[in-house]
């Protein structure tokens, strides 16, 4: 039977779903002014989420309150343990629903026997992060019972896994709530606003869907949070305390916090006290579920192998010391690349710019040794010289070698070292009298290049030259890091700030550079046009001279091109310097175990904020 609504009608009513819509301001509000004007729209409203959800969410509210089964509707009490328990039974919801040490879990047991014949409860909550994003992280948590119509008990504890602040606070909550008796009623005082905010949101949002759970942090906390005060008919209500007030019970619970981050013995939920119809688990190395937005966090392991495939690459050999070195900020390089200097979210512009890029980067740029490759039949055969200084091949690396350009380099650099250092100085709220110092013995040194110098790899004592590659250097991000604390801001000085520097040195060496390519090209009767149309002219034609070329009788792979029924195999491909193909793994487990960025402990070999014998603990717990 189809119950959906054949019609509309509008009426008032004091029941309304808010959804949220992008300031006229922003981007996404713009985008539709020209259109709008067209339909003579005055005024109108741009949601952040599209029209299909808005309407999917409405319509469940409205079966929902209009007490209307069906199957579409996933209520809360389909969360059911997967062993039969007593849903009134805390002791036993305390031994099904956490994984962690049987003395934790008897203290926990004695508190909510204590709590049995009492009512009324008032708890003061909290959490700690220590070292976070460092192998010697600690997350703890802990509270305090204030009542004084119930007895007056502490507890605290640690957490692993994605540590974070939020996370402790979470942990607090839910172990305070798993202690309460049958029609418990709680106030629970907590100076965690993004808590608060979780707490209400699913408090007074009707239906959620499992898909919209799964993209919240830390949702098997929540979960079991929600699931113990549906079933043991809990009145639970939380109260904002300002963190660091001098507030006696809040000071304590702090205090018990940092104890609690001290802990060796872990407590962690237990995902399979849950039966979900047709939800899965994202599980990292056989350790733990990814309870967080999978789809988010999955950048962290493919933006590692992706750079594990990137370093492997002997395209990148004159960079490979200031790779192994980690004197390249990946984080902001990838910023700069992904930079668009225009007001339209694509053009062609935008596509040029950014294809430039990646190719300088990655050193791929057609100079003319990679001209030569790709077009034999135009270009003489033998080496290339540079059309500028004469003396070297012309390559990629020599652009930034060149002895025509270097002067033109030092110069750039100078006068946006200047720079630099006011604009440092105009937004730095801590003290500047070492920043000139600073900037001198960074990338802004004077650059000499002499005879001896190999112009196939770039010199480790020169990390300025890496932003000819659009690759942005340590030593620069390192001075952002420290004298602007707001991240929005600092990238945002970066961005304006890189794109002024590139653009000036970029028009001193490549553009400069080009011009001169060019008027060569031009004496040898080599247009764009014969680029253009050289693989359809030449490709019914015979290649007489193969002899600087390897050919292959095999089978074609995906590293070989065919022309005139000839195969070749191209002169570049991947191969292993340093980086082993499972180093990714490696990199995203510190994400995993202690939040840090995978760019951080490229270089870390162990991870050690938990032995293996909990992880063992776990696993033989979840029956695996």
């Amino acid at each position: 039977m189809d119950i959906r609504p054949n019609c509309v009608l509008a009426n008032q009513t004091n029941h309304l779903n808010i959804f949220h819509v992008h300031k006229c301001a922003s981007r996404e509000h713009k985008f539709f002014s020209t259109s709008m004007k067209q339909l003579r729209y005055k005024k109108y409203f741009v949601g952040t989420k599209p029209q299909l959800t808005l309407n999917h969410v409405a319509y469940n509210i409205f079966l929902q309150r209009a007490g209307i089964s069906t199957s579409l509707v996933t209520p809360n009490t389909s969360i059911l343990p997967i062993n039969p328990i007593s849903l009134n039974n805390p002791l036993q919801i305390i031994d099904a629903s956490l994984i962690c040490n049987d003395m934790i879990k008897s203290d926990l047991k004695i508190i909510s026997t204590n709590f049995a014949n009492y009512q009324n409860f008032h708890f003061y909550t909290d959490g700690s992060v220590k070292a976070l994003g460092q192998q010697g992280c600690k997350s703890g948590f802990g509270w305090i019972q204030v009542s004084n119509d119930a007895p007056k008990l502490t507890f605290s504890g640690s957490t692993v896994f994605f540590p974070s602040s939020y996370k402790s606070e979470s942990m607090a909550l839910l172990t305070a709530i798993i202690t309460l008796p049958y029609q418990g009623t709680a106030i629970i005082s907590t100076d965690s606003a993004n808590c608060i905010h979780t707490f209400n949101q699913r408090i007074n949002t009707p239906v959620i869907s499992p898909r919209r759970k799964l993209k919240q942090n830390n949702y098997l906390i929540w979960d079991l949070i929600f699931w113990i005060i549906h079933n043991m008919k809990l009145s639970i209500s939380l109260q904002k305390v300002k963190a660091h007030s001098n507030d006696i019970y809040n000071d304590r619970a702090d205090a018990l916090a940092n104890i609690g981050s001290f802990s060796d013995q872990p407590i962690i939920v237990n995902y399979r006290f849950f039966t979900q119809t047709s939800l899965g688990y994202i599980g990292w190395n056989n350790i733990y579920v990814v309870d967080r937005n999978v789809r988010k966090w999955a950048d962290n392991p493919v933006q590692a192998t992706i750079f594990n495939s990137l370093v492997n690459n002997t395209s990148l050999k004159p960079i490979h010391e200031f790779i192994s070195n980690g004197s390249i900020d990946w984080s902001f390089t990838r910023l700069w690349i992904h930079h668009n200097p225009t007001e339209s979210p694509t053009n062609n512009r935008l596509s040029i710019v950014k294809g430039t890029k990646i190719k300088k980067s990655n050193f791929i740029y057609p100079t003319a040794d990679i001209l030569q490759r790709n077009y034999p039949k135009l270009y003489p055969k033998g080496v290339i010289k540079c059309v500028e200084c004469k003396r070297r091949d012309d390559t990629a690396t020599h652009v930034c070698l060149c002895n025509s350009h270097i002067e033109d380099i030092n110069r750039i650099l100078c006068i946006h070292k200047t720079k630099l250092g006011a604009l440092l100085m105009a937004q730095s709220n801590s003290f500047t009298f070492d920043l000139s110092d600073r900037i001198n013995k960074s990338l802004f040194t004077c650059i000499e290049i002499d005879d001896t110098t190999s112009h196939s790899m770039i010199p480790r004592s020169l990390p300025g030259l890496l932003l000819l590659y659009n690759l942005i250097p340590t030593e620069l991000t390192y001075l952002f890091y420290n004298y602007i604390g707001d991240k929005k801001t600092r990238e945002s000085l970066f961005l304006k700030y890189t794109d002024d520097l590139i653009r000036d040195l970029n028009h001193v060496t490549w553009t400069k550079r080009l011009r001169s390519f060019k008027k060569w090209e031009k004496s040898l009767n080599i247009t764009r046009k014969d680029k253009r149309y050289y693989r359809q002219r030449f490709r019914n034609r015979h290649n007489q001279d193969i002899s600087d070329q390897q050919i292959i009788t095999c089978t074609t792979t995906h590293s070989e091109r065919n022309y005139s029924g000839v195969k070749y195999r191209l002169p570049y491909e991947k191969s292993l310097l340093t980086f082993n193909s499972s180093a990714h793994i490696r990199w995203t487990s510190s994400n995993f175990l202690h939040s840090g960025s995978w760019e951080s402990h490229r270089d870390e070999l162990q991870f050690n904020i938990i032995d293996s014998s909990f992880i063992n603990d776990v696993w033989c717990s979840l029956g695996c």
